[in-house]
């Protein structure tokens, strides 16, 4: 059951699917590889992880208060 739902949604947003892969996921292992070449690994890795994560939680707090208003809305 899952798995038909789930092939036919890859089926028809297939290129959706993979522009939310190169526009997010891939910066961030990009990045991740970046800060891990250096000498000072352990600095860049905690800096770019806090730059990462505070990026993170501002887009989850802005989407989750559009979610909360259309659903005040409705």
């Amino acid at each position: 059951m899952f798995s038909d739902k789930f092939k036919k949604f890859m089926k028809e947003n297939y290129l959706l699917v993979l522009a939310f892969f190169f526009m997010y996921i891939a910066p961030l292992i990009m990045l991740m590889i970046l800060a891990c070449e250096g000498k000072s690994a352990g600095i860049s890795m905690r800096l770019w992880g806090a730059v990462v994560g505070f990026v993170m939680i501002i887009i989850y707090i802005v989407k989750f208060k559009k979610w909360v208003n259309d659903r005040k809305q409705f």
